[in-house]
């Protein structure tokens, strides 16, 4: 069962995404093939946001902006 709360896209995993959607959007017979993937990538965009939200909620200003730097 799927539960919101627990869930956790990793940079990694995220990371890796982006990459699958930048080779479909390159092979997208069309425009209209290329606003398909980019509107497939905006909620896993939000999951990510959410996820990284949810790392560094604790952690003071100094701590996630390192950890922003890190995955930059």
């Amino acid at each position: 069962m799927f539960r919101a709360h627990r869930f956790r896209l990793s940079s990694l995993m995220w990371m890796n995404l982006v990459y699958e959607f930048l080779c479909s959007y390159d092979r997208a017979p069309d425009r209209a093939g290329e606003l398909r993937v980019i509107k497939a990538l905006k909620p896993l965009y939000l999951a990510r946001v959410v996820s990284f939200i949810r790392e560094t909620l604790e952690l003071d200003p100094t701590k996630s902006e390192k950890k922003i730097l890190r995955q930059a």
